[in-house]
C-alpha cells in the first residue's frame, strides 16, 4: 500500500515538473544566439530574473486565491 501511494504521487508529480524543466530551459534560452559573449550573459541573467519574478508573482496569485475560496494556508509558523 504504501509503495503503490508513493508509486502514484511519482506518476502525477512527474510529468509535472519535466514540463515546467523544459519550460525553465526554454525561458532561459530566449532571444540568446551564443552563450560566450557578455550581452548574452546578461540577457540570460535578465531571463532568469523575469523567470523568478514570475513564478513568486504566481506563488503569491495562488496563496491569495486559496485564502479566498477558503482553504486557509499554514506555512508552519
Amino acid at each position: 500500500m504504501w509503495i503503490s501511494n508513493h508509486l502514484k504521487e511519482f506518476f502525477i508529480l512527474a510529468p509535472i515538473v519535466g514540463l515546467l524543466l523544459v519550460g525553465v530551459a526554454i525561458s532561459l534560452r530566449s532571444g540568446l544566439a551564443g552563450v560566450g559573449t557578455e550581452q548574452a550573459r546578461q540577457r540570460l541573467a535578465g531571463n532568469f530574473s523575469q523567470l523568478l519574478l514570475r513564478l513568486a508573482g504566481y506563488g503569491v496569485a495562488l496563496l491569495a486565491m486559496q485564502q479566498y475560496i477558503g482553504i486557509r494556508m499554514n506555512l508552519g509558523w
